[in-house]
């Protein structure tokens, strides 16, 4: 027989999960993000959208779905297909980025002073040598406003590459 100590055994791990499930709310009922950082830090929940904002960012989404979805059914045609173009070949080399001026506005470059949590410093920019250069300052010092506890990272993301 499970007496209730047993149960209470049992179960108390369930009870403690239950109570520390967390949910954020709904930030956005849309799935268009402008923001190439995707609004990590910039986030303002009282900023009401107007109405003529709403429609605009909508259309801006549903193309991006259109283009989503071409590329989609693209991948789909070449996977089905076992087109050989994209494999890579033994003593062959596919280029996928090249580091020069142009190519620098694809990348993102995200510092903790980009969302006010840290004091690090970083940047995309082309060498003497013409390739491309990530640098900055990893500051790991944390600052005194009692909610962060560690700090310090610099961070390079490439946009979404489009074949």
């Amino acid at each position: 027989m499970l007496s209730t100590r047993h149960c209470s055994r049992l179960f108390s791990p369930l009870v403690q999960l239950i109570h520390h499930v967390h949910t954020s709310p709904q930030l956005s009922v849309t799935f268009y993000e402008k923001d190439p950082k995707y609004g990590y830090g910039k986030f303002d929940p009282n900023k009401k959208l107007t109405i003529k904002e709403k429609i605009h960012m909508y259309k801006e989404g549903i193309q991006d779905l259109k283009s989503e979805v071409k590329m989609w059914k693209d991948e789909v045609q070449d996977k089905l297909y076992m087109d050989p173009v994209g494999d890579v070949y033994p003593n062959e080399t596919k280029v996928i980025w090249k580091f020069n001026e142009s190519t620098l506005d694809d990348w993102i470059v995200t510092t903790d002073s980009d969302h006010n949590e840290g004091l690090s410093k970083a940047s995309l920019a082309v060498s003497t040598l013409g390739h491309g250069m990530f640098s900055g300052t990893l500051n790991t010092h944390v600052p005194q406003d009692g909610v962060m506890k560690r700090s310090g990272y610099c961070n390079i993301k490439s946009k979404r590459l489009k074949v």
